[in-house]
Parts: structure tokens; sequence; C-alpha cells
């Protein structure tokens, strides 16, 4: 569930009931406030969180909307971007604002590059991918930031951020660094993150411009130039044979480029392109998650990738969904609406120097559903669980599965109508439980199936 932040006094307003957060027409709430009595823009929100118990959490830890999403992705940003565009004043305010965003992603990305670097191209031993799991990736991104770390053509010295480890983690970092294999593919992704970079700088200057066609041309260059980045995470010769954790980084590094496509359109003020990439986006995570699932082979693989697509899901695609209603918004607007969002001036997150702890870190809710999930089912019925969620086409199926199961053996209650209400974790359970008993292992084990029930 998303829930937004606002700065002090619209919170103080909407808490008396005399201002109002905007919805579209179709019901959904896009983050600006109004007033209920005029009608009146009074301001945006600050920060998303997309899970109220993860807000619990984290209180009021500086860039709370970038610590809930993976990726970075911010729904406030392409908002921001469409205000800026189209103002003459509060430029430099604004400019500051965007271009602290895309500092952030910069090291998103090469946080994200670098444990795709550490994890290597096969099978990776528990404690190894443990290092660089979902709360290590919240922890390096943070250390990154906190210390000034530079990033070398996209990697980290992860020796020097993973400490007192144990052997294990050395031998790990020996062993990628040994791989010939991973280091060819290592020189193109070097070459990705440079066209990333690039396109980056090329953009913070394209800001600065107050030539509308040269800052225009500049964000058009820089948009080429994250599309060759893009081409090669999304190289099918480039790590072609990674298992499940390597592959969900580097689709990871690709989902984080394709946003900034998408933000690039909006920096031009061209919404309907960027709702276009963003749906792409959306599509794209969907798919990618279903594969990254498809390629679980044992449990560690599972308890790798299965919180952090939880949290993907909870947290990245749902600030998609708020991201494309504000635009699908703004665009809907009358001219003289469109001119009051303009004057608005943009605000920025309170800031805090407080780090996050080990204990906040080890609640992430994504952490504590997987494990909830786990406990309360198995393998291949967590992997069905996550491919329902990401692919929601398989519900019909899986439905009508388990309503011919269901009344061959007299279970009279369920029926599509109750079904349809359940939750992914509920038909997931309900699919194996009305498998034939030899599809299961009669004995455990840690290998997953390689050819799981509920195929995409």
């Amino acid at each position: 569930m998303v829930s937004f932040i606002f700065p002090p006094h619209l919170q103080a307003g909407l808490a008396a009931g005399a201002y109002e957060i905007v919805k579209t027409g179709a019901g959904p709430l896009i983050g600006v406030a109004r007033d209920k009595a005029t009608g009146r823009i009074v301001g945006h929100a600050i920060g998303v969180t997309g899970n109220q118990a993860l807000g619990q959490v984290l209180g009021n830890v500086a860039g709370q909307m970038a610590q809930t999403s993976l990726l970075g992705m911010n729904p406030i940003a392409g908002l921001t971007g469409v205000i800026s565009v189209a103002q003459n004043h509060h430029i430099v305010q604004q400019n500051k604002h965007i271009i602290g965003q895309l500092a952030h992603v910069t090291r998103s990305l090469g946080v994200l590059q670098t444990t795709m670097g550490f994890i290597g191209v096969g099978t990776v031993a528990n404690v190894a991918i443990g290092a660089v799991s979902l709360r290590q990736i919240f922890k390096l991104r943070e250390d990154v930031e906190k210390l000034g770390i530079k990033i070398e053509q996209g990697f980290l010295d992860l020796t020097s951020l993973i400490q007192d480890q144990g052997q294990a983690i050395q031998e790990q970092l020996d062993r990628v660094a040994d791989d010939i294999k991973f280091e060819q593919h290592r020189m193109e992704l070097v070459k990705a993150y440079g066209q990333f970079s690039g396109a980056i700088e090329l953009i913070k200057t394209g800001l600065s411009c107050d030539d509308e066609s040269i800052r225009n041309t500049d964000l058009a260059n820089a948009r080429s130039m994250l599309g060759k980045a893009l081409s090669i995470y999304r190289n099918p010769n480039i790590l072609g044979d990674v298992k499940a954790p390597g592959h969900l980084r580097r689709v990871e590094c690709a989902w984080l480029i394709e946003y900034e496509i998408a933000r690039s359109y909006s920096l031009q003020n061209q919404l309907g392109s960027s709702c276009q990439s963003l749906r792409s986006l959306a599509e794209h995570i969907r798919k990618d998650g279903v594969e990254v699932i498809d390629r679980c082979e044992t449990e560690a693989d599972l308890d790798f990738v299965g919180p952090e697509l939880l949290h993907i899901y909870d947290n990245d695609l749902a600030f998609l969904d708020v991201e494309l209603n504000q635009l699908d918004w703004v665009r809907s607007l009358p001219p003289e609406d469109k001119k009051q969002l303009q004057s608005l001036k943009i605000s920025d997150p309170p800031a805090s120097d407080r780090e996050l702890s080990g204990e906040e870190l080890s609640q992430l809710p994504a952490i504590a559903q997987y494990e909830d999930f786990k406990q309360k089912s198995h393998p291949l019925a967590l992997c069905d669980q996550i491919r329902l969620m990401m692919k929601p086409q398989l519900r019909v199926d899986c439905i009508d599965y388990i309503c011919d199961r269901a009344q061959q053996e007299g279970h009279r209650t369920l029926i599509p109508q109750y079904l349809n209400e359940a939750s992914e974790f509920a038909l997931a359970n309900l699919f194996h439980y009305f498998q034939p008993r030899d599809d299961f292992p009669e004995e455990e084990t840690e290998e997953i199936p390689s050819q799981p029930v509920a195929r995409s």
C-alpha cells in the first residue's frame, strides 16, 4: 500500500480537513494536495512509502522514498520533472532536486552491478549470496553515500565494504576475480556503465542550459546513450547462463536504466512517451521476475531472490503505478490548472544523518513476509506464489484447476466466486494441495524440481 509524505504545513492541513489529496478520475491518490474549499492546488508530496509497515520501521529516515524502492524509483521525481521544465523560476532549486535524484540512481546502479560481480556466473554458496542480499543492498548503498566511496568503471571495491564476513566471503571474491568467463563479460558491463554515467552527466548539463533547444538536444542524446547501455544489459549473449541470483541483479540494472529513459521524456514534457516507457518497464519487471523464479534451482536461490521480488512487487511496481497516475492526471488537466501546477515550489525531503540499524534492515517487511510464507508453505508453492504475483494472468488457469479438483473431491465451497478474491499465497498452496502426491519428493531436499507446476 502506497502512502504519501507531505511537508509539515500540508500534513497539518490534511489532518485538519482543510486540504485533501487529489485523486484521478479512476480513484487512485496521486500525491498532490488541494484546498477543499477553493479546489486550488497547494503543494505536492515530498516522499512515498510503498508499505506502511516499512514506514513504521524506518520512521523519518532521510531519503525514505528511496529506502523503500530497491531501484531508486520515485514517483515524485516524474511530477517534479514535469514542473521544472515548464517553469521560469525556482530553476536552481529544481535542478538541484533532480540532480540529487540522478546521483542516487548512479550509486544504485553501481551497487547493483558490483553485487552482480560478486555473485558471478555459477551457483553461489549460501553465505556468499547472503552478503549481498536485500538488506545488504540497502546497507551498501547507504555506505557508498555516507562514506563518499567512488565507483570506478561501475564497480566498487567490495573488500573494503564487506568486512568481518568470514573467510567464505574472501574466497568468493577471489573465485569471481579468477573467473575468465565472467571477466570477459565484466568488460561489457564496464562499457555499459560508461554509457550510463555519460548519459547522466549529459542530463545534468542539459538541465543547466537556458536555451530550450540545446536542453532538448542534450536530453535526446543522453537518452540515446542510455539506450546503448540498456542494449548491453539486455544482450542475451552476456551472462546468458547465469543463475537466478545473478540474473536478478542483471535485470535490476536494466530496469533502473529503463526508468531513467522514461524520466528523460518527462524532463522534456513529453508525458505520453514517458507514460508509455513506464508501462513497458512495468511489463518487463513482471516478465523478468517470472524468469528469475524459473531459474531457481535450489532453496538457497529462492531464499535470495524471493524477498527481493516481494519487495519489488510491493514497492517499485506500486511506485510505477503512482507515477503513471500522476502523469496521466497532469496530461488531463486544462491549461489553467497546468499553469497553476507549474507555479508550485518543489520541496526537498527533510534531511537526516541517521543510518539504518541492523535491526531495522532485518525487519524489512519483504523479509518478514517471505519468512512467514516459508514457514507455511514449501519451495514449489513459494515459486508459484511469486509467479502469480508477477503474472496475474496465471490466476485464471490456477483457479480453474483448483475448482475442477475441488469438485471431484467434494470441496463444494471452493468456487470461482471465492477463489477470485483469494491471495496468491492461498491459491499457490491450494494448487499444490490438489497436485498428485507423486509430484513431490518424499524426502526434504534443497533442490527445487526443474519443472515447476505453474509454468509461465
